[in-house]
């Protein structure tokens, strides 16, 4: 990558006439208010590893599910016609 994030933001920013504030104040998970720059970007890694742990809670049965197979209660190949009958009808 060539860090040229900044550049790219500025054309955008000039093609489209907008800009997007920066957030310089966020929350704690208390609630309460931060101003600190150093403290803002600890809580956006905070919030962002909370966000994309890896240790999630999830139904293991999804993982259990055979993938590109068909089980009994799948119907099989649906028709266009079948689909657009169940449509409501607008007048």
């Amino acid at each position: 990558m060539q860090k040229k994030t900044k550049e790219s933001y500025d054309s955008v920013r000039k093609t489209t006439g907008k800009s997007a504030p920066r957030v310089r104040i966020v929350k704690d998970r208390h609630g309460v208010l931060l101003t600190d720059r150093d403290k803002v970007k600890e809580r956006w890694k905070e919030h962002f590893c909370d966000l994309y742990n890896t240790k999630t809670d999830s139904d293991k049965k999804v993982l259990e599910c055979p993938v590109g197979e068909r089980s009994a209660e799948m119907p099989g190949d649906v028709r266009r016609e079948e689909t657009e009958a169940l449509q409501p009808q607008t007048d």
